[in-house]
């Protein structure tokens, strides 16, 4: 008759000790938890990537809407600096002799040849 190898009982110190996973299981399958490392890193780095990538995107929306925020300031400043009657009030309150123009502009027509 044939026996059977008995399974060792288990015992905490097994656990302690690494005896618990045979060696050579890792042996066997050394190829595969190569790869499943591998796949971990990979995996790792990748999400690494895209929350860096997240947050570069973040924070440059936000410098466009302040951007956006300085030039609609300054269309606006430049609107009201070159109102007509900005102007006006202007020329009369440093003194110029300039006043204004009470017939409409012409325009020159010049002869091609």
């Amino acid at each position: 008759m044939e026996t059977k190898a008995e399974k060792p009982k288990f015992r905490p110190s097994h656990l302690l000790d690494g005896s618990i996973i045979p060696t050579d299981f890792f042996i066997r399958n050394y190829k595969l938890l190569l790869l499943i490392v591998l796949l971990i890193v990979l995996y790792i780095g990748n999400r690494y990537s895209t929350a860096m990538k997240l947050a570069e995107v973040d924070s440059l929306k936000k410098e466009l809407t302040d951007v956006k925020y300085e030039a609609l300031m300054q269309q606006t400043y430049l609107m009201r600096e070159s109102r007509r009657s900005y102007i006006k009030d202007l020329v009369e309150e440093r003194g110029l002799d300039l006043v204004e123009p009470t017939s409409p502009p012409y325009r020159i027509k010049v002869k091609k040849y």
